[in-house]
């Protein structure tokens, strides 16, 4: 706890880091990133614009969310926008005792007013929340916390996630393309870490048949990048009943793309022999995103 107290406090109103990643951006993706910050700039403790978005060309031959999409794939600067928050630092390494430490501090600061902006508060061009950027340290493995041993990456981002949602930060906190903490764990660069996550996100309410602002399903994202644990943890968490909604401006849909894995239709079959298939998950369609205009 020291060594984060030694960066200096956090301040639930810091400004983010600069956005020096926009330089190494195409030219497409870098108006297409600067346009989504702009249209969220009003809401720095929210989703801000969640508007659809389509990456099929449009009458002028403009993919308008596509160089987006692209940008996000690439990363963008969460570990570098991360590493220069203190607050986001500490969420990062999945250091507990120090994210306890600043939620305590903020609330005797300024109340539940104060730890809400605290937690809520985005970080990095994407626009992570801090229970996105503690997802995204899982997906890292995370460094040693601060302050003595590091407890096993499972558990420390595991345990980190608790003091966040105990704080009253939201499961379900979308970024700059309308993915959430639970699209994080399971899909593309997700980890045995990460994925150990879902069950408290889904337990705090987080939406496992939830779609993207380009109309993709989550679990169609985990299966589409070959995350069979993300996979199998998201139909435990309630995505079964996206398995049959196609990609939005597509006949694809998730189970299409499972009958062509081997590896994704045993993990199938292991859920319905658990007991899943049976109608209780919830369909895609959360509240701010709909289908995009193709």
């Amino acid at each position: 706890m020291d060594a984060f107290r030694s960066r200096g406090a956090p301040h639930a109103d810091a400004p983010p880091p600069p956005d020096a990643a926009l330089a190494t951006l195409p030219r497409a993706a870098k108006a297409a990133v600067r346009s989504a910050l702009t249209a969220a700039a009003s809401d720095p403790y929210g989703d801000g614009d969640q508007s659809p978005l389509s990456t099929r060309r449009g009458p002028a031959g403009v993919a308008q969310g596509a160089p987006l999409r692209a940008a996000v794939a690439g990363g963008l600067d969460v570990a570098a926008a991360a590493a220069a928050d203190p607050f986001a630092a500490a969420c990062v390494a999945g250091a507990a005792a120090d994210v306890a430490a600043a939620v305590a501090a903020a609330r005797s600061a300024g109340g539940t007013a104060a730890v809400a902006r605290l937690v809520e508060r985005r970080v990095s061009l994407r626009r992570l929340s801090a229970v996105g950027v503690v997802v995204f340290g899982a997906r890292l493995g995370g460094g040693a916390a601060a302050g003595g041993p590091a407890a096993p990456p499972a558990r420390r981002f595991t345990d980190t996630l608790g003091v966040l949602l105990d704080a009253g930060a939201r499961a379900d906190a979308r970024d700059i393309v309308g993915g959430t903490p639970l699209a994080l764990a399971t899909g593309a660069g997700s980890s045995a870490a990460s994925v150990a996550l879902v069950p408290a996100l889904a337990a705090a309410g987080a939406d496992a048949g939830a779609v993207d602002r380009f109309g993709e399903p989550i679990l169609m994202a985990a299966v589409a990048a070959g995350s069979v644990n993300g996979f199998m943890a998201l139909l435990r968490a309630g995505g079964g009943g996206a398995l049959d909604v196609p990609r939005q401006g597509s006949t694809t849909t998730a189970a299409a793309l499972v009958a062509a894995s081997p590896a994704m239709s045993r993990a199938l079959t292991g859920w319905r022999r658990e007991g899943g298939g049976g109608g209780g998950g919830r369909h895609p369609g959360p509240s701010g995103v709909g289908a995009p205009s193709v």
